[in-house]
């Protein structure tokens, strides 16, 4: 016959289970609403895109930049 560890000398196992908390939510939502402002004004001159009309043909988006004759019209310097 097999012999089996004693059953009250075993220890018994922790799961190891932990709660997730969400206490720094507020504060990751103004970091990223702070984030998108510095960029907002670091990229601000910028020209508006439209996009391709075929699928959407109401939206624009912020182009990368202007073409020298766009700068030489409104007299502004690199």
């Amino acid at each position: 016959m097999p012999s089996f560890p004693p059953h009250e000398e075993t220890e018994v196992p922790t799961q190891g289970y932990q709660t997730h908390t969400w206490f720094d939510q507020h504060g990751k939502a103004v970091r990223r609403h702070q984030t998108r402002v510095k960029k907002a004004e670091r990229v601000f001159p910028h020209p508006i895109d439209q996009l391709q009309e075929s699928c959407t043909n109401t939206y624009t988006h912020e182009g990368r930049g202007f073409t020298l004759d766009e700068l030489k019209a409104v007299k502004l310097t690199i």
